[in-house]
C-alpha cells in the first residue's frame, strides 16, 4: 500500500494467473491510487497468431528463444470481460478502458496509419483491437 500509481505495460501477456498478478498490484497500491494496465486482447488476430505460432514452434523446436513465433506461442491474451471479472475480488474497478490499434505493430507508413484509423472506427473493438489500456482504481 505504498505506491500511488502502478503501471503494467506490455508484460501482462506473460502472466499465467491474472488474479494473482492483480492481487499483487492491489497489495502495493496506496488508498486512492490508480493502476494503468495494458492487456493484449484475445482478438481474432491474436488468437490466430497464437495457434499458427504453436504449430510452427512444434514443427521447428530449435527456433531461437526470442523469436516472434515463440512470443505468440507463449503469450496469454485476455478480453476486457476477463479483466472485469477479476477486479471486483480485489475491490478494484475499471474507470476507463481504451482499445488500442487494429493492425499488427510493424513499421507504419502513412497509408497503414490511415487504414488502422479507418478499421478502428468500423470494426468491433472486442474482436479486433490488439490490446486494451485500462485505468483502474479502488
Amino acid at each position: 500500500k505504498s505506491y500511488d500509481k502502478v503501471f503494467c505495460f506490455r508484460s501482462f501477456k506473460y502472466v499465467e494467473n491474472p488474479d494473482r498478478a492483480i492481487a499483487e498490484m492491489e497489495r502495493v497500491l496506496s488508498p486512492g491510487g490508480t493502476i494503468l494496465l495494458e492487456v493484449s486482447n484475445n482478438s481474432l488476430q491474436n488468437l490466430a497468431a497464437k495457434s499458427i505460432s504453436k504449430l510452427v514452434v512444434k514443427v521447428m523446436p530449435d527456433l531461437p528463444v526470442d523469436s516472434k513465433w515463440r512470443y505468440f506461442a507463449n503469450a496469454n491474451f485476455f478480453s476486457p470481460a476477463d479483466i472485469g471479472k477479476v477486479l471486483p475480488k480485489h475491490n478494484l474497478k475499471i474507470v476507463k478502458d481504451q482499445p488500442l490499434f487494429i493492425l499488427p505493430s510493424v513499421k507504419m507508413v502513412s497509408a497503414l496509419i490511415l487504414l488502422d484509423k479507418i478499421l478502428f472506427l468500423i470494426l468491433p473493438k472486442r474482436f479486433f483491437a490488439r490490446s486494451f489500456l485500462f485505468l483502474i482504481s479502488r
